[in-house]
């Protein structure tokens, strides 16, 4: 049986660098750390960390593309144990500006060459 896929946009695997902040769902600062993209899309990211982040915490990142840093806002959506000492979170885009998505899609068009 496929399952249905239920994603807006078509995921690239990729490896983009990301600093990034966890707040809870009220505002208050969880925790700090560095990461790397998995897969992204104009919608989200796949994205891989040694912190935890737990669904519905929301993370506001700023990832190397190329030449830019595109800053972004999200909420995980699930979380899930990677390999070893990681952990895979789901991310789904809430605010990015119009400039900075242009250039994700940009980068996203030219990666799939």
């Amino acid at each position: 049986m496929q399952s249905e896929e239920k994603r807006r946009h078509p995921r690239l695997d990729s490896l983009l660098l990301v600093a990034y902040t966890v707040y809870e769902e009220n505002g208050t600062m969880v925790s700090r750390g560095m990461g790397r993209t998995l897969n992204l899309s104009e919608s989200g990211i796949l994205f891989e960390t040694q912190l935890p982040i737990e669904a519905g915490q929301i993370i506001e990142m700023n990832m190397g593309v190329r030449e830019d840093i595109i800053q972004v806002r999200g909420k995980a959506v699930y979380s899930r144990k990677g390999d070893g000492d990681t952990v895979e979170a789901g991310i789904e885009f809430e605010a990015m500006d119009e400039d900075r998505k242009e250039i994700l899609r940009r980068f996203l068009k030219e990666s799939v060459k």
